[in-house]
């Protein structure tokens, strides 16, 4: 991360139920990673299996230090998408603010 820059380090673990159907696993395709800050919601996509993201803007716009986010994270397959994870809330107050692993 550039020096100076807020981000937020986000790490999930991968789902336990990854949508088997028929006998197959569906491999997750992406993750979608929710921020809410005073009822304004911004998402990311990260695409391929990666469990982890550094999120550096807020509905394009630099995070701003000092402020509280809400985060969750969701899976996605060919069988479709998952349910949100439980929310963590992270509040921006140094250059990298790294949460609990959201589960």
């Amino acid at each position: 991360i550039a020096s100076g820059i807020l981000a937020i380090n986000i790490s999930w673990s991968v789902p336990q139920d990854r949508g088997i159907g028929s006998g197959k696993a569906y491999p997750i395709s992406s993750y979608t990673i929710q921020l809410v800050n005073q009822q304004v919601v911004s998402t990311v996509t990260v695409f391929g299996n990666s469990t982890f993201a550094f999120v550096s803007s807020f509905n394009g716009a630099s995070l701003i230090r000092g402020e509280k986010y809400y985060v969750q994270v969701l899976a996605t397959n060919d069988m479709g998408s998952g349910v949100y994870s439980q929310t963590v809330d992270v509040t921006a107050v140094g250059q990298c603010v790294s949460p609990s692993p959201v589960v």
